[in-house]
Order: C-alpha cells, then sequence, then structure tokens
C-alpha cells in the first residue's frame, strides 16, 4: 500500500514539471525608458523681473551748526532750493557782539602797527646819524650803543604790535564764521521735502544731545533705483554687467505705458551699482540704478517692476545643457547620464563634467561633453551606468526646464 503511494507521488511530481502547472512564471523585466536632449552650442541669457522702488540720490537732514533763535526761515516743503542757498537765518547777539569787538581790536593793533613802524623809521635815522657822528668823533661809542638798543627795542615792538594785528584778524575770522553758521544753507540742490522749523524757534546746535533737523533735502534731477538680486541670479547679472550685455527696463505703477531704459554702456560707465554681496538672510544683492530726472517727473518713492537681461554671458562658443541632466552626489564630482548605442542596445555612459555659469535652465559645461551627444533629462533617477534603457527625444523647447 504505502509503496504504492510512493509512486503515485512520484508521478505527479513528474507530470507537473512536465507541464510547469504550479509554478508561477519569472516576472518580465521592463527596460526603463528615458527622456533625452542633445547637447548644443549656445549663449546663457537670463531675464531677472524684480520689484524696484526710487529714491533720492542723495537726502540730508540739515542740522544748525551753531545754537540760537530762528530769526527768518526762508524755505518752505516743496521748494526748490540751490547749492548754498539760505533756508533760515539765526539770531547771535552774543557772537555778533563778539564779531565788533573783534573788528575794534583789529583795528587798534593796526594804529599800533603804524606807531611802532613810524618809531622804527625814526630810531633808525637817530642810529644812522649817531654812527656818522661816532665815525666823525662827533659821538661817545656810548651814545652809538645806546642809538643801536633803541633801534633793536622799537623793531620789536613792532613785531609784538604785528603779532597782535594777526590775532586780532585770527579772532575776527573765527567769530565771523560762528555768525555765518547763523545762516543755515543748502548742501546742494534739490527739493524741500521736509520742514521742522518755525519762526521764533530755538535751535540748537547740530552737536548737541536734544539737536533736532530743521530740514530734509533730497536731490532729485536724477533718483536711485534699488533691485534685490536673487541669489541665483547674482553671477549672471555681474557677469553681464562686466561684459557691457546688461540690459535694464523699468516699469512704474504710478506711470503705466511708460519705460525707462539704461543701456550696457550708461550701466558701466557708472549708473549701475551691485554691492558684489549677497545678504546672509534675503539671500538677495541689492542693485541701484542711476535714472535720470531732469525734468523731475519721478518722485522718490514710486513703486515698479525692473527687468534686467543678461544677456550672452558665456559668449557663442560654450556647451550648454539642461540643469535637469546634472547629478550632484554630496562630496562627489558632478556627473551627467549620456546614452550610447552598443550591439543594438542603448546603455547609459555615466561622464563626469565639469560646470560653470548657469541661466537657471540651461548649464556651462567647461569639460566632458561635446555637442550632439544626447544626456538623459528625465527619468534618470535610480539608473546606474551601464544599464540598458529606452531613450525618448525630449519635445520640451530649448531654455525650458
Amino acid at each position: 500500500m504505502v509503496p504504492t503511494r510512493k509512486r503515485l507521488r512520484r508521478v505527479i511530481v513528474c507530470i507537473l514539471l512536465a507541464t510547469g502547472a504550479g509554478i508561477p512564471p519569472l516576472a518580465a523585466q521592463e527596460t526603463p525608458v528615458v527622456l533625452t536632449r542633445a547637447v548644443e552650442r549656445g549663449r546663457l541669457e537670463r531675464v531677472v523681473r524684480q520689484a524696484a522702488a526710487l529714491y533720492a540720490f542723495e537726502e540730508v537732514a540739515v542740522f544748525a551748526k551753531i545754537s540760537g533763535y530762528a530769526r527768518e526761515v526762508k524755505a518752505d516743503i516743496g521748494d526748490r532750493v540751490e547749492a548754498g542757498q539760505v533756508l533760515v537765518s539765526l539770531e547771535l547777539p552774543e557772537h555778533e557782539a563778539d564779531l565788533l569787538g573783534a573788528r575794534a581790536e583789529v583795528k587798534t593793533a593796526e594804529a599800533q602797527v603804524k606807531r611802532s613802524t613810524a618809531a622804527v623809521s625814526l630810531k633808525r635815522a637817530v642810529h644812522e646819524l649817531t654812527k656818522s657822528l661816532f665815525e666823525k668823533e662827533g659821538r661817545t661809542r656810548f651814545q652809538l650803543e645806546e642809538a643801536q638798543a633803541d633801534l633793536e627795542l622799537s623793531m620789536a615792538e613792532l613785531e609784538l604790535a604785528r603779532a597782535k594785528l594777526e590775532e586780532a584778524g585770527a579772532r575776527v575770522t573765527r567769530v565771523a564764521a560762528l555768525v555765518e553758521f547763523g545762516q543755515v544753507r543748502a548742501p546742494f540742490a534739490g527739493i524741500i521735502t521736509q520742514r521742522l522749523v518755525d519762526t521764533g524757534a530755538l535751535v540748537r546746535a547740530g552737536g548737541s544731545g536734544d539737536a533736532r533737523p530743521l530740514f530734509v533735502v533730497q536731490r532729485t534731477d536724477k533718483l536711485r533705483c534699488r533691485v534685490e538680486i536673487p541669489e541665483r541670479d547674482v553671477v549672471l547679472v555681474l557677469g553681464a554687467a562686466r561684459a557691457k550685455t546688461l540690459f535694464v527696463r523699468l516699469v512704474l505703477d504710478a506711470l503705466p505705458g511708460e519705460v525707462f531704459e539704461l543701456n550696457p554702456e550708461e550701466i558701466a560707465a557708472g549708473a549701475g551699482r551691485f554691492a558684489k554681496a549677497v545678504h546672509p538672510e534675503s539671500h538677495h544683492m541689492l542693485a541701484e540704478l542711476d535714472i535720470p530726472n531732469a525734468d523731475e517727473k519721478l518722485l522718490p518713492g514710486l513703486y515698479g517692476k525692473a527687468t534686467l537681461e543678461a544677456r550672452g554671458v558665456a559668449g557663442e562658443a560654450v556647451v550648454l545643457a539642461p540643469n535637469t541632466a546634472m547629478h550632484a552626489p554630496r562630496g562627489g564630482k558632478p556627473f551627467v547620464f549620456v546614452v550610447k548605442e552598443e550591439d543594438g542596445k542603448t546603455r547609459l555612459e555615466e561622464r563626469p563634467v565639469g560646470l560653470g555659469l548657469t541661466d537657471g535652465t540651461l548649464t556651462e559645461v567647461l569639460s566632458g561633453l561635446e555637442p550632439g551627444e544626447r544626456v538623459v533629462v528625465r527619468g534618470g533617477g535610480g539608473l546606474v551606468r551601464g544599464q540598458e534603457v529606452a531613450a525618448r527625444p525630449d519635445v520640451a523647447p530649448r531654455g525650458a526646464p
């Protein structure tokens, strides 16, 4: 009975092995599909659009240099003033009195100089006469030496008088400067945007702790347009500025339809300035652009959009590859997957590359790739070198991510 059952089991196993019944088939191996794009030569270009605001080219809070009372306020908000124009006159009675006294001292010193000069002339004549008579034995040596001493004394008195005159003149200059400080003047030509003083008010000197500004003056014949450049665009914008291929357009919300432009030559000549440092928190770089405003149509504080076009930063003869083709392993060298035909099959080749500038979509390849080679731009995640793939061309236009 038992041997019969054993033989039956063996027969059943043989039948199953012969027919394949009860054994699941192996899973079919699928070839991964990847999208590829050909490497090209071209120019890197980048368009940066950022919010922009206008500021006065120069802005100064005007303080008094000396304390006094406002005698006359000669400017008001909105007035156009010229450089050196008096904005407010201060009453300075003590200093004005000191100036009168100093000028009187000058006159006294001048009179003393004249008197001492005349005395020197007289003493010199007496000395010459005494010397002549001494040579003829008409005067004694003592009389000659006495005349010589009188001459030297008068000359010393003249020098002292001249020193006192110089000292008095210096005092006049010093006090006159203090009195002149009572005329508070505009530091440059511009517009009064704030008036913070009234007639009769006590004005404190700018160096004192409780000093307040009297006016705010803004220079507006040209304005500063401030733009924050994102970190990803900093290198390209600076490169375009150096290469004189940076173009700027400004459109303001308050003046729709009007475009204000700066060309590369104007920017290179100083109309564009860049901080050349990225802020550690905002990750932006400050750029300032000079906007002409001779007709004063534009006003500080206006807001709008600035467009910076970095054209042809890398030149014509650079190899460009899509950023999506780049793989950057931590601690390793960047590489791309290049598709190669081998024995009728498409396989991946891992190619290390040297990278240059990027416009955010395309990257300059300094080494490792040649124009015409096809690189994997999509579907390369998890693949390894030498793997067989099914390559399909990517239909996205050049420059698309």
